[in-house]
């Protein structure tokens, strides 16, 4: 599929940026697992279950939301959610184990002719709090597809991508 390809490729070159400027911290070894949930929201709200803090969706005709959780050797380290009703991003760091993971949101514009965007590479913050996280207003236009890709710090490689949501 020429379109994963490019998402990839593009990956791949902000991963190299993200190298650049930051610090280095212990990379998950093996990489994490990523669990994807994707939910279309026509019909919502809609609540499921998870050990964090559970993850409800509004309302949002023609809209899919995303929920994403990451485990490490069996823990669940973090979780990330898309909320089409407001184009909400929630990133949370569950482990508090000195180490982190970044996300990268792709954007394809519609029409397709308009490209895939990078909007942003984002990161729970670091705090000593048992749970962090951060809400992040991504402003994506209705239709827009959007794609997340999970990467360590350390190493800048993609190790779980999810399905693809859509304002």
């Amino acid at each position: 599929m020429k379109l994963r390809g490019l998402f990839s490729a593009l990956a791949a070159g902000a991963g190299l940026a993200l190298i650049a400027s930051t610090g280095t911290a212990q990379a998950y070894s093996p990489d994490p697992e990523v669990y994807n949930l994707l939910q279309y929201t026509d019909n919502c709200p809609c609540t499921h279950h998870d050990d964090v803090d559970g993850t409800y969706f509004q309302k949002d005709v023609g809209g899919a939301g995303l929920r994403s959780l990451v485990y490490h050797d069996g823990k669940l380290v973090g979780k990330v959610e898309f909320h089409p009703y407001g184009e909400k991003l929630w990133i949370y760091d569950t482990a508090n184990d000195g180490d982190t993971f970044y996300v990268d949101v792709w954007v394809q514009r519609t029409p397709a002719s308009k490209g895939v965007e990078l909007v942003g590479t984002y990161a729970p913050p670091g705090t000593s709090d048992e749970v962090d996280y951060r809400v992040l207003d991504l402003d994506i236009p209705e239709g827009n597809y959007i794609e997340l890709w999970f990467s360590d710090e350390a190493d800048s490689s993609s190790f779980g991508e999810s399905k693809r949501g859509f304002a």
